[in-house]
């Protein structure tokens, strides 16, 4: 569900109310939003890594430094986004529901775990996008120069 923002007239003015939920929603919920938008593409994502990777093998023994080619680096770059946002789309498609306490101890407990190593992946999927976007960037003032 993406952001709702509703809109409400006061005093002439056009003020935004934002959606509660989204704001305090966890970062799992929100990567399995992302997730499910991203699943229908699945297949074309890991069709263009594959692409992207058939370039980079083909590219790399014919130049001599890898840094002066900018297919070589473009095609870095797709197959490195590519994976990431597929890896996004896999494995926060389904993640597991808060339980109550009242629903027992085991099952309360099972959930927090289960959703604790959801979070971890979450962090973890996170810093690696921020560490392939800063790749990207000195990757294409590498290509630019």
């Amino acid at each position: 569900m993406l952001a709702r923002a509703c809109e409400i007239v006061s005093h002439n003015r056009l003020v935004y109310a934002f959606d509660e939920e989204l704001i305090r929603a966890p970062m799992i919920e929100r990567l399995s939003r992302i997730a499910s938008h991203l699943h229908g593409f699945r297949l074309l994502l890991l069709l263009v890594a594959l692409c992207a990777l058939g370039v980079l093998l083909w590219r790399a023994p014919q130049v001599d430094v890898i840094e002066q080619d900018g297919t070589a680096i473009a095609s870095l770059l797709v197959f490195c986004w590519s994976l990431l946002l597929y890896a996004v789309a896999a494995l926060f498609r389904h993640i597991p529901h808060k339980t109550a306490l009242t629903d027992g101890l085991l099952s309360w407990l099972g959930s927090r775990v289960q959703r604790g190593v959801f979070w971890l992946l979450g962090v973890a999927l996170c810093v690696l996008g921020l560490a392939v976007a800063l790749l990207s960037y000195q990757l294409l003032r590498v290509m630019t120069l």
